[in-house]
This record gives structure tokens, sequence and C-alpha cells, in this order.
């Protein structure tokens, strides 16, 4: 018995060491794709404003390091995560397909690109080709978000987001099958809580305000960036509107809301998100909620806080602040602080 829990508590160890060893590669990785993505935007601008007669060099040594990444991605996590079969690691490698497609996309290897992400959206639904048979998924189950996690669903609308957009711009059937397949997905996160409406029409005048109780999903940006969320779902529900399919956009719209408004705080984007939403509410024929969306915007309803921050105007006219009422003494900031012309300020 003492034999086989020695044993057990080694095997054990061994798993644990490797699982740190594959974080911290992934970590690592991600610091040299920071500093990967600090060089291309760099070597963006200089091509554009630059005269230096060196940049085509340099940017093909910044391709040569990018295909240096690639191998070393493969290699040091891709492969080692593939061989592991621990739930926790599935959405690891989730993660680090959907990254390493990003740095195939920024080489400029668009087809490697497309199945990377197809390969990263296979792993989230444990099935070849999930997006050419997304029905019979969403079919078996009604809770789909709940079966392959919440994280995981937001990642695949991020996923499928870039495919359409990126990959199958040209090809209508393609994209149509991922937006139809984002959209059901947006929708089943709703599935999880009682809460939320259940019906799509309910979502016209519906405004999110907390998704999961007692749960940060935004809180790690490495694992989830809502930035990328939010842009995903405005990019999405403007395709599903010009294909017709508007009432299928309103999740998403609702979803787009609630992270320009709750988890970003940014104002630009929330009163984006309720004008695209009255965009929409009106092509399917909801002229008051449509109109209620925009009255709400008009009366300044339902904004981030800081957009009720007052300006430093508004403050001196109410006297909240002190300001310095001398328009005759100026301090003069050519001149020592102790010369005569400056006394009158200590």
């Amino acid at each position: 018995m003492k034999f086989n829990k020695d044993r057990a508590e080694g095997v054990l160890l061994i798993i644990n060491r490797d699982s740190n060893k594959v974080l911290e590669n992934l970590q690592q990785m991600r610091k040299e794709l920071l500093k990967f993505g600090s060089q291309d935007l760099q070597l963006h601008y200089e091509e554009l404003y630059s005269l230096d007669e060196n940049v085509k060099k340099k940017k093909k040594n910044h391709i040569l390091y990018g295909l240096n990444l690639v191998k070393q991605y493969k290699n040091d996590v891709i492969e080692v995560l593939g061989k592991r079969q621990e739930k926790g690691e599935k959405f690891m490698l989730v993660q680090a397909l959907n990254e390493l497609g990003n740095l195939y996309f920024s080489i400029n290897k668009f087809a490697e690109a497309e199945g990377i992400w197809n390969d990263s959206l296979d792993t989230i639904f444990q099935k070849l080709y999930s997006l050419k048979s997304f029905r019979k998924i969403f079919t078996e189950s009604s809770l789909v978000a709940f079966q392959y996690g919440f994280q995981q669903s937001l990642v695949g609308c991020n996923l499928l987001n870039k495919l359409s957009s990126i990959c199958y711009y040209n090809n209508l059937y393609l994209q149509r099958e991922c937006i139809l397949m984002a959209a059901e997905l947006a929708f089943s996160i709703f599935k999880i809580s009682l809460p939320h409406p259940h019906i799509l029409i309910k979502y016209g005048d519906y405004r999110l305000k907390e998704l999961l109780k007692n749960e940060e999903v935004f809180a790690n940006k490495e694992t989830l960036d809502p930035i990328e969320s939010l842009l995903s779902f405005e990019n999405l529900s403007w395709i599903l509107i010009d294909y017709n399919y508007t009432i299928k956009a309103l999740p998403m719209l609702c979803l787009m809301d609630y992270i320009s408004t709750e988890i970003l705080q940014n104002p630009y984007y929330s009163i984006r998100a309720k004008i695209l939403k009255s965009v929409a509410l009106s092509q399917i024929s909801l002229m008051n909620e449509a109109l209620q969306n925009l009255v709400l915007v008009a009366n300044e309803k339902n904004l981030p806080l800081n957009w009720m921050r007052e300006s430093e105007y508004l403050k001196k006219e109410k006297g909240s602040n002190w300001f310095n009422q001398s328009n005759v003494v100026i301090l003069q900031n050519d001149m020592p602080f102790y010369d005569d012309k400056n006394k009158v300020f200590y």
C-alpha cells in the first residue's frame, strides 16, 4: 500500500511539474508576442512616414523573427498541450491556437491562420469541422455555453468573427455559417442563468447588468480580452444585419452594451451599441423600442458613470474647487521662485 501511495504521489508530482512548465512556456511566448507586436507597429509607421532605406530589410528580418516564434510556439506549447488531456489545459490549448493564428495573420500567412483558428474552434467543441456541423452541436444540447464553458464560448465568438471577416469575406456561404454559429453561441450564453430572457425578441429593450453572479469573467485579460469581445460582437452584429438576420443580432448587441458600459466603461462604445441596437430594431419594425433607445441616449441614461463626471469648467462655475481668480498676478516661469515678482505666491 505504501509503495502504491508513493508511486501515485510521484506521478502527481510529475504531472504538476509538467503543467507548470507548460504555463511558464505559454507566458514566455506571450511576452515574445507582445514584443513582436510592438516591433510590427513600429515598422508599419516607419514604412508609412520614414525615408529610411533599410525599412524593407527590417521588415524581412521581422518576418523571419515571426516564423521563428511560430516554430517555438508549436514545439514548446502546442505539441505539449495537445498530448495532455486535462480539462483546464484544453482551454489553454484553445488560447494558444488562437494566439498562434494571430501570429500567422500578422506575418501574412492567411491560409495557415485560417487552419489554426479552425483548429482552435474544434478544440472548444471537441469535434472535427465544428463550423460545418454546428447545427448538430446545438441540436444535441440546448445549453452549449454551460456544457463547453462560458469563457470558451466567448473565445469561440472571437474566433468566428476573425474567420468571417478575414478568411471568408469572399466566401458568402462560409461567412454566413460563421455568423449564424456565433449568433447561436452568443444566445446560449444567456441560457446559463434564469433571469435573462430566452426569447430573442425580448432583447430589444433588455439591459444586461450582470452575466454570472459572483464571477468576474474578464478578470484576466490574457485569458479573455473584453476589448476583443466588444469589437467582435459589433462586427458580427453588422454582418448579421446585412444578411437580414437582424433579430439574431439582438443578444450580441446586449453583450456589446454590457461590456462597453459595465466592464470597460467606455461612453463612446456604450452610445454606439445603443444606436446600433436602434438600427436593428427599426429593421424588424419595432419602432417604439428603437425610439426609446435613442431617447435614452439623448437623455444620457444608462451610460458609464464616468460620463457624468463634471468638467473643470463646471466645477469652477459651481465653486466646487478653489481657483485663483486673479487675472493680474501670473507666475513668472523664467524667474526663480524667490524673485520679487513671484513673492505673491508664498
